[in-house]
Formats: structure tokens, C-alpha cells, sequence
């Protein structure tokens, strides 16, 4: 008879199994955090680009305004209906605290100033841009140069004010133009 010998039996300690769960809890925190940072960019990447949708919103509806002032008659500049004196209370504003929306403005492609085709609606925008003019009181002195300090005569003055409108409706871009007729 033969008798078994055995070796002795060592403690095991464990090691190799906490160190693959340390790396693999390493490897989980590196992964969220790599994903909560492409999670930010493309919200960043989105918010620019809905910016950028209303600014060119903002810019389409400018061009609106240039093509209605210089149309042959512009009509009346009565405080309503997107033709406003300078600086009318009952304009609209669109900025700070005290927003108001006035007494009408221009909608693109819907009610285009000074008749002619709609134009397209713009695509993927909350809502069209929109747009209104105010008329600064008309020059009337003696002269008729443009040259530095001699006075014009009988021009008209105009502001545009255009806001366009992103993806969503709080995304907003105003713009303004000066223009001479």
C-alpha cells in the first residue's frame, strides 16, 4: 500500500480577483466619463446649429425688408402693420425685459410687403422669420451731396429689424439693417 502525499495547501488570498475588479471599475469610470463628454458636444454641436438656422432665418427676412423698401410705393407709415415711425411705443420689441409684440409685423413667405410671389417657407425652423420697418423723419435741408458735412436733401431713412427663429421657438437671432432710399 502506497500512501498519498499530499502538498500542503497554501491560503488563497483573493488578489487576482480584486485586481481584474479594480481595472474593470477603472474601465466603467473612464467609459461614462467619455460618454457624458460626447453627450455634451453634440448638445453643443445642436445649439450652434439651431443658432445658425436662425440667424440665416434672420437673414432671409432681412432681404424681405430690403425688397419691400425698395419696391416703387411702401405705403403709409402709420404705426401698424410692420410700418412704424422711429422708434413708435407701439412697436414691436423684441429684446430685454419688457418684450412686447407690437401692433403687427412681416411674416416671411406668408404676407410679403409690397406684393409679388410668396417665397418659400424656410424648412426646419419653429417659426418664420419676421420682420418690421421704422422710418426716420425725412431730411429736408438745402443740398442734395452725400459729401461729409453738407446736408441731403430729401432722403428717407429706414430701419429693418428682423428676428428668426431656430429649431425651437427660444432660439432667436435679431438683426437690424440701415437703409437709404
Amino acid at each position: 500500500m502506497q500512501r498519498a502525499t499530499f502538498k500542503r495547501r497554501e491560503r488563497q488570498q483573493g488578489v487576482a480577483l480584486f485586481l481584474a475588479l479594480v481595472v474593470l471599475l477603472i474601465i466603467t469610470v473612464l467609459g461614462v466619463s467619455g460618454l457624458q463628454t460626447t453627450t455634451l458636444e453634440e448638445r453643443m454641436a445642436a445649439n450652434s446649429r439651431d443658432r445658425d438656422l436662425a440667424f440665416q432665418a434672420a437673414e432671409a427676412a432681412l432681404l424681405d425688408a430690403e425688397r419691400f423698401l425698395n419696391s416703387a410705393v411702401i405705403g403709409d407709415f402709420n404705426n401698424a402693420n410692420g410700418r412704424y415711425a422711429i422708434n413708435a411705443p407701439n412697436r414691436p420689441i423684441w429684446h430685454g425685459n419688457g418684450q412686447q409684440a407690437g401692433n403687427g409685423v412681416f411674416t416671411y413667405s406668408v404676407n410679403r410687403p409690397g406684393g409679388g410671389a410668396q417665397a418659400a417657407p424656410i424648412p426646419g425652423v419653429a417659426r418664420q422669420p419676421e420682420f418690421f420697418v421704422e422710418q426716420y423723419p425725412v431730411i429736408a435741408a438745402a443740398g442734395g451731396s452725400l459729401e461729409a458735412g453738407v446736408a441731403a436733401e430729401g432722403l428717407a431713412f429706414f430701419r429693418a429689424t428682423a428676428r428668426g427663429f431656430g429649431g425651437r421657438e427660444n432660439t432667436q437671432v435679431i438683426l437690424q439693417i440701415g437703409f437709404q432710399r
